[in-house]
């Protein structure tokens, strides 16, 4: 099987889970998602930081933390004191983190611990960001974010691999062009506009001017979230965050742009509300 047969059959069942789970999964579908993306993403992160490796007993308190705070949002719509339990585990979790690195005998401690409390940060707060959306605003606000964060790839490779000249920022992404960037933005911007009642809950010509808006916005966005990526492999020298995704590479390569996109669709979306 070739790596294009790969690339595309891996994108078609990570578009198909993605779509089930914001139209036939209820409240808890893309939530639960979520949860698996983060715990995915967290071991590559992990991973990555530490090439070495690190004790599994500390690996699990990093992930569990990071997992709790994704599901946070189901704990929060189905409890009222639902938030108050998700924080307190979460803390249990990274006191408990903190106080293993006491056990450890390496000398590396600020590190280690600075690296467990960035992947949290870094891919389970946006992902949590995600879940809430699709509970408290609508699946079709995470569904347009998704078919955005689609067609700004799109749009970039297209136009990118045909006239692609000028380098976006060579020295963290060598084959990003300016060209392949405005080429994301158009197309972003004209499905965004498209996709105004799933956005806006209204079709009329000022709030399709206000979703074109938003898909620049988001584009923007998203291109940053995957030079970010980029700039960490580059930093720790390897080409893919793992290979759980055939032809894809890692979890954390396929939600790269989501997890600055995510917390700027809510921004936008609050914004919005509060017109």
């Amino acid at each position: 099987m070739t790596n294009l047969i790969k690339r595309a059959l891996t994108g078609a069942v990570y578009v198909a889970l993605i779509v089930c789970s914001l139209l036939f999964g209820g409240d808890w579908g893309f939530p639960l998602l979520s949860c698996l993306f983060a715990a995915g993403a967290l071991i590559e992160f992990y991973r990555m930081g530490e090439p070495q490796g690190s004790r599994p007993s500390i690996l699990s308190l990093d992930i569990a933390a990071g997992v709790l705070l994704t599901a946070s949002p189901l704990a929060i719509a189905f409890h009222p004191n639902g938030i108050i339990y998700v924080l307190a585990l979460i803390c249990v979790a990274i006191v408990a983190r903190c106080v293993a690195q006491l056990y450890s005998t390496e000398d590396n401690a600020f590190t280690r611990l600075s690296i467990s409390m960035a992947g949290i940060v870094y891919i389970s707060l946006p992902l949590a960001i995600a879940a809430g959306m699709s509970i408290w605003l609508s699946p079709m606000v995470v569904l347009a974010l998704f078919v955005m964060l689609w067609l700004n790839d799109t749009g970039a490779y297209l136009v990118g691999s045909r006239i692609g000249k000028r380098r976006l920022m060579e020295r963290i992404s060598p084959k990003k062009s300016w060209e392949g960037f405005f080429g994301g933005l158009f197309f972003t911007a004209a499905g965004a506009a498209a996709m105004t009642p799933w956005i806006m809950g209204a079709y009329t010509p000022s709030s399709i001017a206000a979703c074109a808006l938003i898909g620049l916005i988001i584009s923007v966005a998203a291109t940053w979230g995957d030079l970010v990526e980029s700039m960490l492999k580059r930093s720790r020298g390897v080409k893919d965050a793992g290979h759980i995704l055939p032809g894809h590479g890692g979890v954390l390569d396929r939600i790269d742009s989501l997890l600055i996109a995510s917390p700027v669709m809510a921004l936008l979306q609050i914004l919005l509300m509060a017109r």
